[in-house]
């Protein structure tokens, strides 16, 4: 019954294929190739069959790619590809010899019919009705071998070879046994490498575990193959899987440059695998806090922060993750991007957890970093912008820290204005939070200016400033105001 279905269908889309090269216009609005705008050299390969090859070629692939669509196993999904080679052969015997659609479309149907094959072994290649589609293939190569394209080419070598499986030294790598780098390389500059990517796609899929590994870690081992980041992704997911090589996990993870492995994450991601990203984020990211780099710190902070949240939707959960990773850290810096996704994720509570986060940086030896301390402040000002008081502190601290003008400007504007009672029903945080954090803020100033009035503020202040013009120009301003007075 599925046989007479497949065979109905391979029928229709026969017919709908022609219908495209019949139709000048066609449903789609394809345009005439003889209007004198798509000759050989132009974009559009202009050819005799009515229609431009490209027009021809974007309304086959639609056609195609539906029709394959409606199958999920291969041997239907070959049929279709089977009558749309050739009914491509036959279209495109118009078309120019260099065309870049035409060779869009040849790539494509040849890498299709590779990935496939993978599906079958060499003894069903002489069975029905494989062995049919098989030679269709090989017939339409013959008269579409003018357009020279190597995708086509190589998969009528392999299907002459017995298949995708058969070579002996792909048979040797899969089975682990010896065989010289120098081989094994020959033999895999000797296809596309998306053939292999192919290769190891089907071995993971069908949980071939060791067969992958062993031709993943070859094409690792190649000098141009290495460069594509999938096999790199393969290994790990294969090590994933495979809790007993723990040790071979950790030691390509040293290998791997973390911008590399920030791809690898997000491709792992996009391929459903979030607990494989998960992992691949986390031992990418621990490293990283433990010697206080901060090479892609941000880019794995916040990726990791979507994953988690993928993996786990609790935001408890999520804030106490945040605290785990925080106390591995061993750079003060890295609380910034944990704030940032803190208060992302964790909104109106989020606030009050980085104004935590922030009182418990500063308890912390940072004389050495004055400029991650001054950060701290302006962060905490940020945080809490309608508390006078603990803005004013912060601004003192970051002048105590700067000794500039602008840090003391800030100072003189917070103090002139009018002093406010603190309401505990318009603060962000709450009072446990804030009276926590005032005593830990007081720690960073040089005089306790609580029961000072400005004039006295000032004077010490500008006993500090390290710019003596700065100095000149405070005491000039203070003698204007009091002679205006």
């Amino acid at each position: 019954m599925a046989e007479e279905e497949s065979d109905q269908e391979a029928e229709r889309l026969g017919e709908e294929l022609v219908a495209i090269v019949e139709s000048p216009l066609g449903p789609v609005g394809l345009r005439a190739a003889g209007d004198g705008r798509g000759g050989a050299g132009s974009g559009n390969c202009g050819g005799g069959v009515g229609i431009s090859s490209r027009d021809y070629c974007r309304r086959f692939c639609q056609v195609v790619e539906d029709y394959a669509g409606r199958w999920q196993v291969p041997l239907p999904q070959l049929q279709v590809l089977q009558t749309a080679l050739c009914c491509f052969t036959t279209a495109s015997a118009s078309f120019p010899d260099e065309c870049e659609h035409v060779q869009y479309v040849l790539s494509s149907l040849a890498v299709s019919f590779f990935e496939l094959l993978l599906f079958f072994g060499r003894d069903e290649f002489y069975e029905e009705p494989l062995k049919d589609i098989l030679g269709s293939f090989q017939e339409c190569q013959n008269h579409l071998r003018r357009y020279g394209n190597v995708n086509l080419e190589l998969v009528t070598r392999i299907i002459r070879d017995g298949g995708p499986w058969e070579d002996p030294v792909l048979q040797a790598v899969l089975k682990a046994q010896p065989a010289s780098q120098e081989i094994v390389n020959k033999y895999l500059s000797s296809e596309n490498p998306l053939f292999f990517e192919l290769r190891a796609r089907y071995l993971i899929a069908c949980e071939r575990i060791p067969e992958a590994m062993a031709l993943i870690k070859s094409c690792i081992n190649h000098p141009e193959i290495s460069k594509d980041l999938y096999f790199h992704q393969a290994l790990f997911t294969c090590l994933f899987m495979s809790p007993v090589e723990d040790q071979l996990f950790r030691e390509h993870l040293l290998k791997t440059d973390c911008k590399s492995g920030i791809d690898i994450i997000c491709n792992a991601e996009k391929e459903g695998k979030t607990m494989l990203a998960l992992q691949l984020c986390e031992s990418f990211l621990i490293p990283q806090l433990q010697n206080g780099d901060m090479y892609c710190i941000w880019e794995l902070i916040f990726i990791w922060s979507k994953l988690q949240l993928k993996s786990n939707p609790s935001k408890q959960v999520f804030v106490d993750q945040c605290y785990q990773l925080l106390r591995t850290a061993t750079n003060v810096r890295v609380i910034f991007p944990f704030m940032k996704i803190i208060k992302d994720e964790v909104e109106e509570e989020g606030l009050q957890i980085c104004v935590e986060i922030c009182g418990c940086a500063l308890q912390l030896d940072l004389h050495d970093d004055p400029k991650t301390k001054c950060l701290i402040y302006k962060t905490i000002a940020h945080f809490l912008p309608n508390d006078l008081e603990i803005l004013r502190i912060c601004a003192l601290s970051i002048f105590f820290l700067e000794r500039s003008l602008e840090a003391y400007r800030t100072v003189e504007e917070l103090y002139k204005r009018p002093d406010e009672e603190y309401n505990e029903g318009t603060s962000s945080v709450q009072n446990r939070v804030r009276f926590e954090l005032l005593p830990i803020l007081k720690k960073g100033l040089f005089f306790d200016p609580e029961f000072w009035n400005f004039v006295m503020i000032k004077k010490n202040c500008v006993a500090l400033l390290s710019d003596k013009s700065a100095v000149r120009f405070l005491n000039e301003s203070t003698l204007e105001n009091n002679a205006g007075a």
